[in-house]
């Protein structure tokens, strides 16, 4: 239910390694609920992959953090408190301004 002012990316791949740069602004939040993700990466990931992430109008604890799970092509979106509590980020954490930068290196 999310729509998008911007929602652009870049990736190069070379060999077995790929290098994703991603960024996407909100319209509207929508009705959108549960997990956040970034799905569709061009390619399966081989190995567990840590993003970075810049978050802005997004409500997060402490630290944001990404994942690529081995097999996925997405990066599943995480807070971690300063105890080291991690949960997910959902999609009532967004607004319908948001906006998210994205950077994630793989191998397949």
């Amino acid at each position: 239910g999310m729509t998008f002012t911007t929602q652009t990316g870049r990736y190069t791949k070379s060999g077995r390694e790929v290098n994703i740069n991603a960024y996407f602004l909100l319209s509207a939040k929508g009705s959108s609920a549960g997990a956040s993700q970034l799905r569709s990466l061009p390619f399966s990931s081989g190995v567990p992959a840590t993003a970075s992430l810049v978050l802005n109008s997004i409500t997060f604890a402490d630290t944001p953090s990404g994942t690529v799970e081995s097999g996925s092509t997405a990066i599943d979106l995480y807070e971690t408190t300063n105890l080291g509590v991690i949960t997910t980020i959902i999609a009532a954490d967004f607004v319908d301004t948001s906006q998210l930068y994205a950077s994630v290196h793989y191998s397949v």
